[in-house]
């Protein structure tokens, strides 16, 4: 669950400090946190606080100020309490804009005996200085998958699959690990592999047409691993023929509806930039059922319950 105060204004004359503080459950308080640096500094600039889990511990960045005196630092370190004092300690350090390479040199160097121990460790585990880019709450993904999805006992479709997603890395309704997301994808199949007909020729299917998922996803790992949950729904144009000439094809109207699960793994990462791998499966069931009859052949009609999977790569950036 997040948290977060914004505008604790502490006793002063002079203009009192504006803190906006999020950080996950188990962390310290905002009402500690404010408690914390309106006991040492408690006029200055605005500071904002974000702290979220990574794969070895915790990670702070706070943002001071604004404009070119801004001051932004990124803070790692096993516990949550101790990105916290490290942070209030920055924030405490920076009376006004003109103090800010004073604060970037108290985190920059070695700690002394002044230092509060937990703060000194944290300082250990920073990234070098830098400023930084506040945390992105918006991750935009883009995607290709080869998909398959059955058709009936007899035909399998297959093809290639693009894709565009938008979700919340950050989590909704308070909670880090609940992130929701959307996707659109472009539907083409081509050929369709059938048996059986009484020519002895294979039907030719193909459809085109454009899919929709919502999806809950959990991530795990910091977020190396993210398993998600989806709805999905697909609408289109089916056309089939007996031997691939437009003279003998017809088309319908599709469209199913279902769900499927999905598994992506982190492959690489640069920055805010990952490079992804993603396998999907699960289970559709057709709005439309059209059937498709040419003569002296076999009649063609979806099944009632049809399977998919996929196997894809993607990039995501926040």
């Amino acid at each position: 669950m997040l948290v977060s105060v914004g505008g604790v204004l502490a006793p002063s004359t002079a203009p009192a400090r504006a803190l906006d503080y999020r950080a996950p459950a188990g962390c310290p308080s905002s009402a500690d946190v404010a408690a914390r640096i309106d006991a040492d500094a408690p006029d200055g600039r605005a500071a904002r606080i974000d702290i979220h889990p990574v794969k070895r511990g915790y990670r702070g960045e706070l943002i001071v100020g604004e404009g070119e005196h801004q001051l932004a630092r990124s803070i790692e370190a096993r516990t949550c309490g101790a990105v916290v004092e490290a942070l209030t300690l920055v924030v405490a350090l920076d009376g006004s804009a003109e103090a800010a390479p004073t604060a970037a040199a108290a985190v920059t160097e070695p700690a002394s005996a002044s230092v509060p121990p937990a703060a000194a460790a944290a300082e250990r585990a920073t990234t070098p200085a830098a400023p930084v880019r506040p945390r992105s709450r918006v991750e935009i993904g883009f995607g290709i998958a080869r998909s398959m999805t059955s058709f009936n006992s007899r035909n399998i479709s297959s093809g290639w699959t693009p894709s565009l997603q938008i979700g919340a890395p950050s989590g909704v309704f308070g909670a880090w690990w609940l992130r929701p997301f959307a996707r659109a994808s472009l539907l083409y199949t081509g050929l369709m592999l059938s048996s059986g007909t009484q020519r002895g020729l294979g039907h030719e299917l193909d459809l085109i047409g454009g899919g929709f998922d919502g999806c809950l996803a959990a991530p795990l790992g910091g977020d190396w691993l993210r398993l998600s949950a989806c709805s999905r729904t697909e609408v289109g144009s089916l056309a089939a023929s007996i031997d691939g000439t437009s003279a003998s094809s017809k088309s319908r109207s599709w469209m199913t509806t279902g769900s499927v699960g999905r598994a992506r793994v982190v492959v690489l990462r640069r920055g805010e930039m990952r490079v992804v791998l993603e396998a999907t499966g699960g289970v559709l069931a057709p709005v439309i059922r059209d059937r498709f009859h040419f003569e002296g052949n076999d009649t063609i009609v979806a099944s009632r319950v049809l399977w998919t999977a996929g196997l894809g790569a993607g990039l995501e950036l926040r």
